[in-house]
């Protein structure tokens, strides 16, 4: 027969009543992006460059949330009007850490330095060129030994109201 009402534990009803098991703690986890992403964007089948002359320089702000850091800086490089589902920006740390619960999932990419994530007591290092992918309403901890710049994505693009 087929499952009724709401499954026990970390699994829920597909359309036709089948229980699907799902993760009940996605991890963070990281990739290597070697070699390291140019910087460009793609319209159609063309690739643009954003850097260069003409090119928008991203300024950086103090992080916008009371965090006990003093040298952590973001900036958005969407808005919402431009991109109402997906945002990204830059965000730089230099010798900080501080505790986060994203309410939102996240992939940083490092551009320069190192960026320690850390989970439940575990460190994912994430160096330049790798990605780090962080599940909506995972707790952590950002930790940067140094100097770290990295591009944060994030979705929902409205991450500082969630």
């Amino acid at each position: 027969g087929q499952p009724v009402g709401q499954p026990r534990g970390g699994g829920e009803l597909d359309g036709v009543g089948r229980l699907v098991e799902r993760d009940p703690k996605p991890e963070v986890r990281w990739r290597d992006a070697q070699p390291p992403l140019e910087p460009h964007h793609v319209r159609g089948d063309q690739q643009q460059p954003t850097a260069g002359p003409g090119a928008e320089r991203v300024e950086l702000a103090p992080f916008p949330f009371p965090i006990p850091a003093e040298r952590v800086q973001l900036a958005d490089v969407v808005s919402l009007a431009e991109s109402p589902r997906l945002g990204f920006g830059i965000m730089a740390m230099d010798g900080e850490s501080f505790d986060w619960t994203l309410r939102y999932d996240e992939v940083d990419y490092v551009i320069s330095g190192v960026l320690d994530i850390i989970v439940d007591g575990r460190t994912v290092r994430t160096e330049a060129g790798q990605i780090a992918y962080i599940p909506k309403d995972t707790a952590i901890t950002f930790s940067a030994p140094g100097p770290v710049r990295f591009l944060y994505v994030c979705y929902p693009a409205n991450w500082s109201e969630q």
